[in-house]
């Protein structure tokens, strides 16, 4: 942008959105609209129509913590429409168990499990990942499977 566009466009922004005349929103406009058309299709139509529909901010979707846990089930054979029996947050037995914040473990537990800094897997994947970037190769071929299922170490 070059600076008279830039003196221009700052100027325009330093007045009250409700004070601001019909051309210097028209150049607000042609200063917008190439950088991001959606908007500036949007922001057209609500001047013509005199601020009558506003347009929409993006929103962002948020977690809600609810009273009631909701049952997780095994699938059966993969199929979540066929349910077995009714699972408990937990690690396998031969990791080390969630430190639980409150009286049944949730998604925060695992994460604070996930990223503690004495946690024996999460250093390992992360140099193997490291490793793999830098050389072509991980110390382990299968960076998605690493426990059991995947490849032995090199």
């Amino acid at each position: 942008m070059d600076a008279a566009v830039a003196k221009k466009v700052d100027a325009i922004l330093a007045v009250p959105p409700a004070k601001r005349s019909g051309s210097a929103l028209v150049a607000l406009l042609s200063f917008l609209a190439p950088i991001d058309p959606a908007y500036g299709e949007a922001m057209g139509s609500f001047i013509l129509t005199g601020g009558n529909n506003r347009p929409v901010p993006p929103s962002a979707k948020a977690l809600v913590i609810k009273a009631k846990t909701r049952a997780s089930h095994i699938h059966v054979r993969g199929n979540f429409l066929k349910l077995g029996d009714a699972v408990q947050p937990g690690t396998p037995a031969f990791l080390p168990p969630l430190k639980l914040r409150g009286k049944t473990a949730d998604r925060l537990d695992l994460a604070h499990w996930i990223t503690n800094p004495r946690h024996p897997l999460t250093a390992r994947v992360a140099v193997n990942r490291i490793w793999r970037n830098l050389f072509g190769r991980g110390l382990v071929e299968t960076p998605d499977q690493f426990g059991v299922i995947g490849t032995p170490p090199t």
